[in-house]
Order: C-alpha cells, then structure tokens, then sequence
C-alpha cells in the first residue's frame, strides 16, 4: 500500500504466544540538539520504534515520538514513505539525546524483501502508542464484519457455490436474510411498523421470538 502512497492505520499482529512483536529496524543516524550525529540501533516493539537506553542500573527500550510523516514520490508513480522520529525529552534520558531525531523509511528495503523480513510486519506509521491511532483507526468497517459473519456461515469457511455469478447470488441472499431477521427482530423488541416491507403480514409469536 505504500507504493501506492496509501498509509494503512493497524494494529501490528501478535505472536503465536500473544506476547508484543519486536523487529529490529536498523542503526540509522540521529540527528543531535548540537547538529552532530550519533548511530543508534532502532527496534519496533508493537509497531513504535525504540532505541535502548541505560536507566538506572537497568537498559531500557524507550520509545520514540512521531514527529512528521513524508510521502515522495519515485519516477515510476510509486512512493516511499518516511516519518522523522524524535527521542523524547524526559529527564531520564542522557541529555545529549534529548529530542534528537532521525528520518525512517517504513517501505521494506530490496534486501528485507528477499529476505523475508519485510519491516512493514512490525513498524507502523502510526502506531497504537500515537496520541492520533485511536481517532484514525476507529471501528471495524462494516463491510470487514458482514464478510466475517458470512464466512462463518460457511462449512470450514468455504463457498458453496463456484464462479462469480454463483457466489455474487449467494451473498445477495445471505444480506435479504439477514436484513429481515433484523427488521423481525426491530419489530419483536420495540413493537415498530414494518409494513413498508411486509406489507400486512405479521411474523408468528413463535417467529418473534426467534427473531428477538
């Protein structure tokens, strides 16, 4: 999607044992308050890059901040997209580094690519620690749940039927269905007018019930 100069807004998948993904990115230049440079290896924990730190007596993963985000465009009409990441401004942190910055591609590299350790798996844009990810990633899309729903309709998740026009007849009666088990279940519950689509018809108490 990034070639396309599109930035999906997801959440970074978890492990078979549920625990945070981590993925090393690389050792970029960071840009310091006194115009010198530093290299710091950077690693994404759950889509946010972090660099390690020494705080206390312990070494600490300390996330940094979202600054800006860039999108260029190649020669061929494709993109890359880049953000510039700051380290925070706290007072735990050496203070040489604080609010330092460094630009990161968030395309996957040729060489990530072939080797199948594609950077896109486990850095985001905009991650869950981002003060804009709830706002933008908002709810399931409708359109994702009604597919989900129907898949789990199907036996092992497969179609019954075979081609396009088959299948396209298919999902039209499984939304009538499902659209009048919603309205039979409206009336059950608050007793609505439904003779827009039923005309005098009533559904049976049994039915209701059902429905409800």
């Amino acid at each position: 999607m990034f070639s396309a100069g599109i930035i999906p807004i997801s959440k970074v998948q978890r492990t078979k044992s549920h625990k945070v993904q981590a993925l090393a990115i690389d050792v970029p230049p960071f840009t310091l308050s006194d115009g010198t440079n530093r290299h710091l290896a950077v690693t994404a924990y759950d889509g946010t890059p972090h660099i390690d730190q020494v705080i206390g007596d312990e070494v600490c993963a300390v996330p940094l901040r979202r600054v800006a985000t860039i999108r260029r465009k190649n020669k061929d009409g494709s993109f890359r997209i880049y953000c510039t990441w700051a380290i925070p401004d706290r007072p735990d942190i050496d203070r040489s580094l604080r609010n330092a910055s460094v630009e990161i591609r968030h395309n996957s590299t040729q060489s990530e690519v072939a080797d199948n350790r594609r950077r896109t798996r486990g850095l985001r844009v905009v991650p869950e620690s981002d003060d804009s990810f709830d706002r933008l990633f908002g709810h399931r899309e409708d359109s994702e749940s009604t597919n989900h729903h129907l898949k789990m309709t199907y036996p092992n998740g497969r179609a019954r039927s075979v081609g396009r026009h088959r299948q396209f007849l298919d999902l039209f009666g499984y939304q009538a269905h499902l659209a009048i088990t919603t309205l039979l279940a409206w009336n059950f519950r608050t007793g609505g007018d439904i003779g827009q689509w039923f005309g005098r018809w009533r559904p049976p108490e049994r039915l209701s019930a059902k429905a409800a």
